[in-house]
């Protein structure tokens, strides 16, 4: 598989061998439960996701009768929700129309559990739940990512990755944690983690990004979301 952009033509020629077996070339590859595509959309994935996601909201509609709405909801954050946020952090930095049909299923799936109508608003349902959409869900991963990183809660350093804004007269933006935005061109670079996940983490508050630790952080910041 060749990645590349979506209005770009790549042209090969030949082919790729190893131990006497060609290697074909494909548009969609499989690697840790990610499924990739040549052009990083992640619409393959993302389409694999909701499928499995419906499928789980079919059982929240045949249970809902005979179970009370704890039971309902454990089984959304244990049956549902880990299929979306699993990998979230790099497929969520997509075109938001991609995950629209995610969002889709998350509102049938709070509707089978507090028994509303297609014509029942999803915000209230969603705080009233205290559950997070699929955009919010990617926000938070990716804002606890970045917590981790910048804090060393990670086997990798975060000096490749980002830096902090520097500035002559002695400003306090490394003492705030304010990060420098990266120069990107495209709208692919707009979607890598360096510029995602500085532009999410310059926007939080002082207060939640100070947290002293990753459970602390990650609590502050969802009651923060779903209190907006």
């Amino acid at each position: 598989m060749i990645i590349s952009g979506n209005r770009q033509s790549v042209t090969t020629q030949g082919y790729m061998q190893i131990a006497n077996t060609v290697i074909n070339k494909v548009d969609v590859a499989s690697f840790v439960g990610l499924n990739i595509d040549q052009h990083l959309t992640w619409k393959f994935h993302i389409e694999k996701v909701n499928k499995c996601v419906r499928k789980k909201v079919g059982i929240l509609y045949k249970l809902r009768h005979f179970v009370p709405r704890a039971i309902l909801l454990l089984l959304y954050k244990t049956l549902i929700q880990p299929h979306i946020t699993y990998g979230i952090e790099v497929w969520g930095s997509t075109y938001v129309t991609n995950m629209t049909c995610i969002l889709l299923s998350q509102k049938m799936a709070i509707r089978a559990m507090t028994f509303g109508t297609i014509l029942t608003p999803s915000k209230p349902l969603f705080n009233e739940l205290k559950l997070l959409n699929v955009y919010q869900l990617h926000e938070l991963s990716v804002c606890v990512f970045m917590y981790q990183l910048l804090n060393n809660r990670l086997p990798h350093s975060s000096g490749n990755y980002f830096s902090y804004i520097e500035h002559r007269y002695g400003t306090r933006q490394r003492e705030n944690r304010h990060l420098q935005v990266p120069k990107v061109r495209t709208t692919l670079g707009k979607f890598s983690m360096s510029y995602r996940g500085v532009e999410f983490w310059n926007v939080l508050p002082i207060e939640i990004r100070g947290k002293a630790s990753v459970s602390c952080f990650r609590k502050t910041l969802m009651k923060m979301m779903l209190n907006k």
